[in-house]
């Protein structure tokens, strides 16, 4: 055992208080993976994520309820870890990112929009930066876009960037995108826009 711990929600006995998160903790890897949200559910003060560099599989295959944010609180700056973050889980229409979702330092993003279901309007905030990603393969694998969507400024792969598959059989507004554009930005942004 390498002595890490594992932080998990466990949603039966919920009592609808806010959730906490230790003020040490490094890492929310798979925390709410393959859950549904309750609907009262909600990420306050004490659940500030200011120091952690693990959010693999965090809200992967998770179903968040209408009115779900990740809050104010919600601190990524340090994160270097996002693979899969996002993967099959289920946006409400309503689901923002603050400015706190900052990526700068993260390193790491594969498949982290895999197969998920974002919803029509949805906007990175500007502060979702992939300057330092190395790994952005099967990012948007099947993601299925129901509308509109803005990558934000700074999302500019660079040329050292894995970015294999990136967009690939992605649906966009129920029509699946043709092979030929599954690693070009450029098409996805006009395309979305």
């Amino acid at each position: 055992t390498s002595g890490k711990k594992i932080l998990r929600f466990i949603d039966n006995g919920y009592n609808g208080t806010r959730v906490e998160l230790p003020i040490n903790a490094s890492s929310c890897h798979g925390m709410f993976s393959w859950c549904t949200l309750p609907n009262n559910i909600v990420f306050g003060s004490l659940f500030n994520t200011r120091h952690v560099v693990d959010m693999n599989l965090m809200f992967a295959g998770c179903i968040m309820p209408q009115g779900f944010t990740l809050g104010r609180h919600f601190n990524t700056c340090d994160c270097k870890e996002m693979r899969y973050m996002f993967y099959q889980s289920v946006m409400p229409d309503s689901f923002t990112f603050d400015e706190k979702f900052d990526t700068s330092n993260v390193e790491h993003m594969e498949y982290m929009f895999s197969e998920c279901r974002i919803p029509d309007g949805f906007r990175m905030p500007d502060s979702f930066s992939t300057s330092k990603v190395a790994d952005m393969n099967h990012m948007y694998y099947a993601t299925n876009f129901v509308g509109k969507y803005d990558f934000g400024k700074n999302f500019v792969p660079h040329m050292f960037a894995d970015t294999r598959y990136m967009f690939s059989e992605c649906i966009i507004a129920g029509e699946t995108i043709d092979e030929q554009y599954k690693e070009d930005f450029k098409y996805m942004k006009e395309r979305l826009s």
